[in-house]
């Protein structure tokens, strides 16, 4: 995802090599690491194609956030914490639904209180008890209880509405896009 700022762009979906198998990216490199490795970092992506600022996305996670924190504003680059999150966006009961069926959202941080929610939604995740056949994952209804100060991002062709769209269920993408229009206004 790709934002247009003053004529700058800002990545807002990145992963780093916590999201194991979607990128290699790293958020920092060690004191001793070659030139090559450290040129692999989000602050060697961001200074090299002039981005003022860059969001950390990775999928269901928000550890690398103290990290990007730090590493960011020490080169003069706005961090923005977000998660490239799980949804659970059926009304079926969750034991028979399978991984594939979740769709996947990404949501930043506009605020302290967004984080604070991102934060409670990844506490949320990771405490459910019962369906860990699905991973960790989030509900409509999660959502909207934790929704304040966050900006949310369809997910593309991952996410609920473009799942419905590539199944041709046009009322049913229309209807998860109201859904999120009355969660999150202008924030969507």
């Amino acid at each position: 995802m790709v934002s247009h700022m003053a004529g700058q762009f800002v990545h807002l979906h990145t992963h780093t090599r916590l999201s194991i198998g979607a990128s290699t990216l790293m958020i920092q490199a060690g004191k001793k690491a070659p030139p090559e490795i450290a040129a692999k970092t989000i602050p060697a992506m961001c200074i090299a194609d002039g981005m003022t600022a860059c969001a950390l996305t990775d999928t269901n996670l928000m550890s690398g956030c103290a990290e990007f924190s730090d590493a960011l504003p020490a080169k003069h680059i706005q961090p923005i914490i977000g998660v490239e999150i799980s949804l659970n966006q059926h009304n079926a009961d969750p034991k028979i639904l399978r991984e594939s069926s979740l769709s996947k959202i990404v949501l930043l941080a506009q605020n302290h209180d967004g984080y604070l929610n991102l934060c409670e939604l990844s506490r949320i995740m990771y405490m459910r008890g019962e369906n860990h056949h699905l991973g960790p994952y989030i509900t409509f209804d999660e959502l909207q209880s934790h929704s304040g100060g966050i900006i949310c991002l369809s997910g593309a062709h991952n996410g609920p509405i473009g799942m419905a769209i590539l199944n041709q269920q046009i009322t049913t993408s229309r209807d998860y896009a109201q859904h999120f229009l009355d969660i999150f206004g202008d924030r969507f």
